[in-house]
């Protein structure tokens, strides 16, 4: 998905107590390159936290 890190790993470093979009990118490296995928990291976050859509 984002720096060959699988949306499993996202998933689990959610699951595991990250519930901010800066503390997944501390723990997994996802969106610290280009930032391409920070619209996909947030979505799944805000999925996984049941974030309702603005």
């Amino acid at each position: 998905m984002c720096n060959q890190i699988s949306e499993e790993e996202i998933l689990t470093s959610i699951r595991s107590g990250n519930d901010t979009f800066q503390k997944l990118m501390d723990d997994t490296g996802a969106s610290t390159g280009c930032g391409t995928c920070s619209n996909s990291v947030r979505k799944i976050l805000a999925r996984e936290l049941n974030v309702p859509r603005a």
